[in-house]
């Protein structure tokens, strides 16, 4: 099907967003030991960003700052309980404004009665649901996949998490294969390599017994920054019940091992919908834009912590790999990215106006020569707990330097040179104070913390009723919104 003159230069758009795939884990980061070769292949016919990061190492703060191009402290998003505002526009927005169909193809974590944000169309459920951004209380499998319960569950076997990306990646691919008059813009959202740490039995098998500890596991360590040491988990094993212990070397490895194998089960997944995508686009003779990335890393098991919501580069980092629409293959784009830089991208690639008040750039031209990509700071931010009171946290990353800031008088800076010392290990706040009062300048710049504080705090409040809504109304999520975990799935294997 050809395009009219007013559809030229307007490429289709695929973005395949993973949930929770740590960056640096593949075989284009440059990992030996995690296998995904329909991700090697992307990167070889494509471009990859080496050093992406998340702007939050927390689902819904992330997928609403790719989105929205604007940081937490901009959007008001600080963690899974919060929504979009209706009336922010996202880059989805611009692309509908200039002819683009967008359709959203399973799991965004959209929390709220608004669940498109700029999407026109919805063809595949999410695996949470509307209110609290949680999957229903009730169902014990639901439990493992938070960092409280995380390692509860783990091995080879099949679970919901692995269930819901083969329906929505056949869900894509029914959808790649109609006939389709306007531009797409198509995001499939998966949930995997995200917990519960359970990987098809033969890509379990594939690692375990296999596989090396992380150089920054020891767990006879305690973390010399309180907020991450109080991270460190525990497990419960046999079952569910009696009182959880330390995590030892063979647990991490083993919940480790599923962790590579659900990756590669998310590889196998990348190239059933990038085979779809071709046929989509030899059929249509479109010019098409892919793009693969995630919300955030996982440590799994890094300096002792099993999950998100720190800034360690194994949750922090995200890969970020492009291909199409003209961008030359084989290339590695050294410098820094961020998901806020996917929505300018985009826009500039389909001709359509960009949201105001952007914090990404555009990498299209360092995209389109190859490299490098623009010197400037990169930024992440969350809002934890700390002493009953929260806890806002920044991340800078500039050149070989991260450094983070936690806003609490008695959490120390934290300061590495991770092209020196990429596994963290040796903290430099106290041994180079110029380069830290440099960076600690640029981290304050246009950051408020104590307004943050007050925000959240804030917030939490009309959480509080919104919970105490919910539980009195009940509301029914309709079956287009949530997808319905099947009875058999919604235990533990062996339960």
């Amino acid at each position: 099907m050809k395009q009219n003159s007013s559809e030229r230069g307007k490429p289709d758009i695929l973005l395949f967003l993973s949930d929770q795939h740590n960056g640096l884990l593949g075989g284009f980061a440059g990992h030996a030991e995690v296998r995904t070769p329909n991700l090697d292949r992307l990167a070889r016919e494509g471009a990859v960003c080496a050093t992406a990061y998340t702007p939050s190492p927390l689902c819904v703060p992330a997928r609403s700052a790719l989105l929205t191009g604007q940081l937490p402290s901009h959007n008001g998003v600080f963690d899974n309980s919060h929504a979009i505002r209706s009336e922010q526009s996202t880059f989805l927005h611009a692309l509908g404004a200039a002819g683009y169909e967008t359709v959203l193809c399973g799991r965004m974590h959209f929390v709220g009665a608004d669940q498109r944000h700029g999407f026109s169309r919805r063809i595949h459920g999410d695996i949470t649901g509307r209110f609290k951004g949680g999957i229903p209380d009730g169902e014990p499998m639901a439990a493992t996949t938070g960092m409280r319960s995380n390692l509860d569950v783990f091995g080879g076997g099949n679970s919901f998490v692995l269930e819901y990306d083969r329906s929505v990646v056949e869900a894509a691919c029914a959808y790649l294969r109609e006939p389709h008059d306007r531009p797409q813009c198509l995001v499939v959202g998966t949930y995997g390599p995200h917990s519960t740490y359970l990987a098809p039995p033969e890509y379990f098998d594939l690692y375990r017994g296999r596989i090396e500890p992380p150089p920054s596991w020891d767990p006879e360590r305690s973390d010399p920054n309180p907020y991450y040491d109080a991270m460190r988990q525990r497990v419960r094993r046999p079952g569910l019940t009696g009182s959880p212990v330390p995590v030892n070397t063979g647990t991490m490895l083993a919940v480790r091992a599923a962790y590579y194998g659900m990756i590669t089960e998310q590889d196998r997944l990348v190239g059933r919908v990038r085979e779809a995508w071709a046929q989509a686009l030899e059929a249509s003779g479109r010019e098409g834009l892919f793009l693969y990335t995630s919300d955030h890393g996982d440590t799994c098991g890094e300096h002792g912590i099993f999950g998100k919501h720190q800034f360690y580069e194994g949750s922090a980092r995200v890969p970020l790999i492009w291909e199409g629409a003209g961008l030359p293959a084989g290339t590695r784009l050294e410098g820094c990215a961020s998901l806020l830089d996917l929505g300018p991208t985009l826009c500039a690639a389909a001709g359509a106006a960009c949201p105001p008040a952007q914090d990404g750039i555009d990498l299209l031209p360092a995209l389109r020569k190859a490299g490098p990509l623009p010197a400037r700071p990169v930024l992440s931010e969350l809002v934890g707990r700390y002493a009953d009171r929260p806890l806002p946290m920044r991340m800078l990353r500039r050149g070989p330097w991260k450094l983070t800031v936690f806003h609490a008088a008695n959490l120390p800076d934290l300061l590495f040179h991770v092209d020196d010392d990429p596994h963290e290990l040796n903290d430099r706040a106290t041994s180079e104070p110029g380069v830290l009062d440099v960076l600690r300048g640029e981290l304050y710049a246009g950051w408020d913390p104590d307004r943050v504080a007050r925000v959240y705090a804030e917030k939490r409040e009309h959480l509080k009723l919104l919970q105490a809504w919910e539980a009195a109304v009940a509301p029914v999520d309709p079956p287009e919104e949530k997808w319905p975990v099947p009875p058999e799935l919604r235990l533990p294997p062996g339960a």
